[in-house]
């Protein structure tokens, strides 16, 4: 079993990867969307091919017409990654039934090695039944990172090893493109008015 860190080890440990991401992040490009970080970002994303809980191969075309709520991490996270996932899972329920159908949130793992799709199903259904889990080889995954910009670094040796990881929420559009950024620190009410705004915004269009 990993050993927990301390509180302050570990808050010391978010702070220095939220910063790290949102550098990372700052540097591609001045498109300006209506997200809760403001930070200016370019277009993400772009073709992929994964495998999702259940070992099915998926690509980005697997859900036509869904905009793809994605969240990187990692099972073997202790607070980070099941206090996003949470929130998404809350904003998601909140979500009027015409928008939620719309909508199709994933889980990237940012840890291929340990996270086999077996190990994947019972930690996804954890926090929402519409939630996917989707993993891949080491390449494939560094792969969709590189789309993502998405900052992901392994920390420590043997099999308790740590992910530092960024910890954005992404809502790409059935046409691609970003359609909004959240910051880990958005609540699960603002995350929803977001994606609600978000998809009225498209069918105005």
């Amino acid at each position: 079993m990993a050993t927990r860190p301390s509180s302050v080890a570990w808050l010391l440990c978010l702070i220095a990867v939220l910063a790290v991401g949102a550098l990372y992040l700052s540097g591609f490009g001045q498109k300006r969307l209506p997200v809760s970080s403001g930070i200016a970002v370019t277009e993400l994303g772009g073709p992929f091919a994964l495998v999702n809980q259940d070992g099915k191969k998926v690509t980005e075309k697997s859900w036509p017409g869904k905009y793809l709520l994605l969240y990187f991490g990692f099972t073997h996270c202790p607070d980070v990654c099941p206090l996003g996932l949470n929130k998404i899972a809350e904003a998601y329920a909140a979500l009027p039934q015409d928008v939620a159908r719309q909508i199709q949130p994933l889980f990237i793992t940012v840890d291929p090695e340990r996270d086999t799709p077996a190990e994947l199903k019972p930690y996804i259904a954890l926090f929402h039944p519409k939630l996917i889990g989707l993993t891949g080889s080491v390449q494939e995954i560094e792969h969709m990172t590189d789309l993502f910009k998405v900052y992901a670094q392994k920390q420590g040796g043997g099999k308790d090893y740590m992910v530092n990881h960024s910890a954005f929420t992404y809502l790409l559009a059935p046409k691609g493109g970003l359609a909004a950024l959240f910051a880990h620190d958005v609540s699960a009410e603002d995350m929803e008015k977001q994606i609600i705004a978000a998809v009225k915004a498209d069918s105005l269009d």
